[in-house]
């Protein structure tokens, strides 16, 4: 296989940076000025082995640079996401070691971070940041390290999410909190297109979408009001105005938690006297998680 037209497609940014000191590095010769490789000890737990058997895990040259950039993308894992057209997600491991304390990196542990593209080249990272999948608590098997499969598994209305975790860091130091060394893999289970949600305030706040055209008669909100929260959606022409039939006014309230909540005016979904047309949604709501529309 010949690979060409290579490109950077996921790598720390000035985001990511501004945690640390950048270094200075002369990419015609790859030498860098003001980083060195901070060598693993090996002092770190050693997995158990059968008689004959070679170690599991290599401890000797793990080496982390720095002061380089305190994140590391490990396993990008980039897959097409077939429940929305065009549109392809990445689970990364990150790397964290933005600490260098007696020439030991820390905290060298990893979380899930997502990214979302609809070209697989150009990534958004949505949610601040924050990360996707965490950290287990203290002592968990899970609270050092996690490293998820690409692809969630959809289920219903359900995504899984398999990941394996550990309680061992980068450099092999297991977890002061945990007895001994675990590790395993486990499930994450989400609502279905569950990524992240548009999130409304208990005192209330609007949305409004850019223009679009739609085939189909009704439309179907992802949505979470949880008890006491409430909804409704209101149909823009090009210009702003409202559309006589669907405006806020007669938009009947949305409560409840549902993949496809269906929207109506007045009793009546049918949207078909739309399609086509260029519009805007207006989502006026209070304590909710909006986490897509769809129409149908």
């Amino acid at each position: 296989m010949s690979w060409n037209k290579t490109f950077i497609a996921l790598q720390p940014d000035e985001a990511d940076w501004a945690a640390n000191v950048r270094p200075l590095v002369a990419f015609d010769r790859m030498e860098a000025k003001g980083e060195t490789l901070l060598e693993n000890s090996g002092n770190g737990p050693k997995p158990a082995r059968g008689r004959g058997e070679p170690a599991l895990v290599e401890t000797a040259g793990d080496q982390v640079p720095t002061p380089g950039a305190p994140v590391d993308i490990y396993g990008p894992g980039v897959s097409r996401y077939t429940e929305a057209e065009g549109v392809y997600i990445s689970l990364m491991t990150l790397f964290h070691h933005w600490n260098i304390t007696n020439h030991e990196a820390y905290p060298d542990t990893s979380d899930v971070r997502l990214g979302v593209s609809r070209d697989a080249r150009h990534f958004m990272q949505p949610g601040g940041r924050k990360p996707f999948l965490g950290t287990g608590p203290a002592g968990a098997f899970d609270s050092k390290w996690l490293w998820p499969l690409p692809s969630p598994i959809r289920r219903g209305d359900e995504l899984w999410i398999y990941y394996f975790g550990s309680n061992v860091d980068h450099s092999l130091r297991m977890d002061p909190a945990a007895k001994t060394v675990l590790a395993g893999i486990s499930r994450a289970v989400m609502r279905l297109d569950g990524f992240v949600s548009a999130d409304f305030e208990y005192g209330g706040g609007s949305l409004i979408t850019p223009p679009l055209r739609f085939a189909g008669s009704r439309l179907e909100l992802n949505l979470d009001t949880g008890a006491g929260g409430v909804g409704r959606v209101e149909i823009l022409d090009e210009s702003g105005e409202p559309v006589p039939g669907f405006t806020l006014r007669e938009a009947d309230q949305l409560n409840g938690n549902s993949v496809r909540t269906v929207v109506a005016w007045q009793g009546r979904s049918n949207l078909s006297v739309l399609a086509g047309k260029s519009v805007r949604l207006h989502f006026k709501m209070r304590s909710a998680k909006l986490y897509a529309f769809q129409f149908q």
